[in-house]
This record gives C-alpha cells, sequence and structure tokens, in this order.
C-alpha cells in the first residue's frame, strides 16, 4: 500500500472498531480495566478512612508525605496519585485487557461468535506473553514519569521546562505506536513474550502508519480528558471530591480510546498489515 492508503486503512480500521463497540462482551473488558482504576483512586481519595487507613496510611505517607493524610491536602494531591496507580496498571493489567479485546474483536471481525470467557482464559494463560510484548511501553512510560518528576533538579531553561510535559507525551505516543501489535503477535500470532519482542519491528513496515492513524485520531479525546482533570481546579477548591470525579471520567476515556485503538489494531492484522507472517 501507498502512504496515502495505509493512512485511509487506518482511519477505515477505526471506524469499524467503532462499529463493533455493540459488541456486549468488549465493555466486560472495559469495565474490568476502568473498575481497577475506580479502585485506586477510591482507595487514594479515601485512604485515612479507617477501614482503610490500616494499608493506605504508610502507602500515602511514604508516595506525599504527611499532607496526603489530611484534608483536602489528599485530594491535591490525587492526580499525582492517580497518575502512579495508572503506571502499575498499565504494565500489569492493561496487557491482559489488550489479549481479551484483540481475541473479542478477532472473532467479530470474522463475524464469529464472542465468548467472553474464552477470551478471558486465554489472555489469563498468556498473562506472562502479554506483559512482556508490552513491557517496553510500561518502562518508557516510568522513565518518563520519573524525569519529569526530578526535572525541578535539573538547571534548564524556562521554555523547556514548559515543553517538557507535552514532549514527554509525545514520544511515549510514538513508543505506543511502536508497540501496538504486541497484543497482536501474542494472542492470534502464538508468539511467546520474547518472540512478540523480536518481531515488533517487523509489524513496522506496513502497520506503523494505520496504528499511528488509529492512536493520534484519538489524541484531542485523551487531551480532552485531561483538560477536565486540569480544569478542575477551581472547583475543587469548593468541593475538593471533584477531583476524584474527573479523574474517574478522564480513566473511563482512557479505557475506551485504548479498546478502539485494540480494534483498529487487530483488524490490521487481520487484514495482514501488521502480521508479519502474511508479508513474507
Amino acid at each position: 500500500m501507498t502512504p496515502s492508503e495505509q493512512v485511509a486503512f487506518g482511519w477505515q480500521c477505526l471506524l469499524e472498531a467503532f462499529r463493533a463497540l455493540r459488541t456486549p462482551a468488549l465493555w466486560g473488558a472495559w469495565a474490568a480495566l476502568f473498575g481497577l482504576h475506580a479502585l485506586a483512586v477510591g482507595a487514594f481519595a479515601w485512604g485515612a478512612h479507617p477501614a482503610l487507613s490500616w494499608f493506605m496510611a504508610p502507602l500515602l505517607h511514604g508516595l506525599e508525605g504527611d499532607a496526603a493524610l489530611r484534608y483536602p491536602q489528599l485530594f491535591h494531591r490525587l492526580p499525582s496519585l492517580a497518575r502512579d496507580a495508572g503506571l502499575l496498571l498499565g504494565a500489569v493489567a492493561l496487557p491482559v485487557v489488550a489479549g481479551v479485546w484483540t481475541r473479542l474483536y478477532e472473532r467479530r471481525f470474522r463475524l464469529a461468535r464472542a465468548h467472553a470467557g474464552h477470551a478471558w482464559a486465554e489472555a489469563l494463560g498468556r498473562s506472562g506473553s502479554l506483559i512482556l510484548a508490552m513491557l517496553p511501553v510500561a518502562l518508557f512510560a516510568l522513565g518518563l514519569q520519573a524525569a519529569l518528576h526530578n526535572l525541578d533538579l535539573v538547571r534548564v531553561s524556562r521554555l523547556t521546562r514548559a515543553l517538557a510535559p507535552a514532549a514527554a507525551d509525545a514520544a511515549l505516543l510514538f513508543v505506543r505506536i511502536t508497540c501496538a501489535y504486541a497484543a497482536a503477535l501474542v494472542v492470534l500470532g502464538r508468539r511467546s513474550g520474547p518472540a512478540a519482542l523480536r518481531d515488533l519491528p517487523a509489524t513496522w513496515r506496513h502497520g506503523f502508519v494505520p496504528a499511528a492513524v488509529a492512536m493520534l485520531l484519538l489524541v484531542p479525546v485523551a487531551l480532552a480528558g485531561s483538560a477536565l482533570v486540569g480544569a478542575s481546579g477551581s472547583l475543587a477548591a469548593r468541593v475538593p471530591e471533584w477531583t476524584a470525579a474527573a479523574i474517574l471520567v478522564r480513566s473511563g476515556l482512557g479505557a475506551l480510546l485504548a479498546m478502539l485503538v485494540a480494534g483498529a489494531v487487530t483488524l490490521a492484522w487481520i487484514e495482514g498489515a501488521g502480521d508479519p507472517e502474511a508479508r513474507r
């Protein structure tokens, strides 16, 4: 395919993934991922409650200091805490859920019956391979987060400091695109974790552009979710709990975008754009 044909193909894959959202089983996996995010945010937000403080208080103190155990300072630090939880879930839970989505979308696009239980059993059984195949994204995200956290300790220009978060987001997006077919390699290609990492570069020639189109078209929605959390400051000054609600909305949107990207990438794989074997 020419570059323009690959762009059009990526757009078509995203549209088909959107149409496939009528499949109820897909939303079960979305609910599982969002539920884990909500559970983490709730545990942080109400970590000082006697029912949770025995476990959460030492954790909050270690992550954010004494201020995190006081109201309303805890809610001011909640976005940072939610981001840390997102890194952990992105490394452990998201690869498994991506495996579930990959199998369910594959069944949907092949007009076969989707069995949620079978998809979950397969993804959980291959969880080690899925986590390893998507490990570059998790490690890169962790490294970027550490770099941004320690940016104040480095002497850089004001412009560099202002542009650093956006540059980090762009770099992470690029890494996500390069690893877009990791779940498909494991679930549909039956690769082990090391084999999936080895074969990822082979997906870039014909699959990079369709995956990039799918992810880039969803960037405005992701930015809107982040802006919602950022804009919640004035309202949170009066109702601190609003911060938790805004974070949950962003988490729900993030899980939805991940589901759509999984669908677009799965269809691209089925059509041979990302499958290394299909191009040999």
